[in-house]
């Protein structure tokens, strides 16, 4: 995330990392299990996983989740790709951790006899004691004879990766994409040609808009104006100063979203308008530009403005999908013949 304090530009936020932090949603390190999949062994070792194999109980569906957002299909070859993801091997490393902490707490509890009722005592007569009990817990407990460990199968031998030009983070380091995921050209539509082509003319910000359930709902961006990067710069600073972001995925997650906060032209309802449903006013950027983190509190209202949680989902793939033909008008519009009017 350097790039958003240099002078390059905002566009190369990660708002993959924003989805890869929510899915995160499915790790349950107070509920640890022990990693079942052999084959899998080898890769989560390397994010810390100690010899018992203790994980966080739904490390399947985070990882199913994040295939998903990637757009890879699950197998022992694209796990290797995403665990090379800063934001998702950090993750899955803080999990495992506190996963393995819970555990040890579990099984210490299990074991170590409850003297809470012995007050007075000096710590060797306690130390004594404990020992004895744990004695004592051996002999009633039978021995078990160690069954022979099972080979751990073979991991799949993954090819050799391919040799790519970049920053050493796998980001292009001209558009900022993952040169590892598969790339597919944006495809922009004449209309949206003559649209970009008038808003440059006139110095206005690019607008489309998209619908959703038939047209019953329609999500609106706009283009980024030079003060949007200021003010997200200005904020990110002061967030830094007054230490809120725990790690890198706190810090793009906000960075993230709040261009999208600013992006965010209108969410229309038709249908709700039209039979006077009451829907909560758009807040605007100049009603909060006073306050000291404005552009948080902003940001913060216009998290109640969506709502809900499945509409801001929307939200942000309709801005992944606006962010994508944004960018490829721009690389087409270099060209002389862009658009031609009739």
């Amino acid at each position: 995330m350097s790039s958003i304090f240099d002078d390059t530009t905002t566009e190369s936020v990660d708002n993959i990392s924003m989805e890869i932090l929510g899915a995160s949603e499915y790790l349950h390190p107070e509920k640890p299990e022990t990693l079942e999949s052999k084959s899998m062994v080898p890769y989560f070792v390397e994010c810390g996983m100690a010899e018992d194999h203790i994980v966080p109980g739904g490390l399947r569906e985070y990882t199913e989740a994040v295939f998903k957002i990637l757009g890879l299909s699950p197998s022992l070859e694209n796990l290797k790709m995403i665990l090379d993801r800063q934001d998702v091997k950090r993750t899955i490393e803080s999990a495992i951790a506190a996963a393995n902490k819970k555990h040890d707490e579990a099984t210490a509890s299990s074991v170590m006899p409850d003297m809470t009722f012995i007050k007075g005592v000096d710590e060797a007569t306690m130390e004594k004691l404990v020992q004895k009990a744990n004695k004592e817990v051996e002999v009633k407990e039978p021995v078990k004879e160690e069954e022979p460990e099972e080979a751990l199968d073979e991991p799949e031998k993954l090819p050799e990766p391919e040799e790519h030009t970049h920053t050493g983070n796998g980001l292009c380091p001209r558009c900022g994409w993952l040169v590892d995921m598969p790339y597919t050209k944006t495809e922009v539509s004449d209309a949206d040609r003559a649209q970009f082509a008038y808003s440059i003319m006139q110095r206005l910000p690019f607008k489309k808009t998209y619908e959703l359930f038939n047209g019953q709902m329609k999500v609106t961006f706009r283009s980024r104006i030079p003060e949007d990067k200021e003010l997200i710069m200005s904020q990110v600073k002061r967030d830094i100063q007054q230490d809120k972001y725990t790690d890198m995925n706190t810090m793009r997650y906000w960075t993230g979203f709040y261009e999208m906060a600013l992006l965010l032209d209108n969410i229309s309802c038709p249908s709700a308008e039209t039979n006077n449903i009451g829907l909560k006013l758009k807040p605007e950027y100049k009603d909060y530009q006073d306050k000291p983190d404005a552009l948080y509190e902003f940001s913060k209202a216009m998290g109640e403005y969506i709502g809900t949680d499945a509409l801001l989902r929307l939200v942000q793939e309709h801005f992944r999908t606006f962010e994508s033909i944004y960018n490829a008008l721009i690389d087409e519009a270099l060209n002389e013949n862009f658009y031609q009017p009739a």
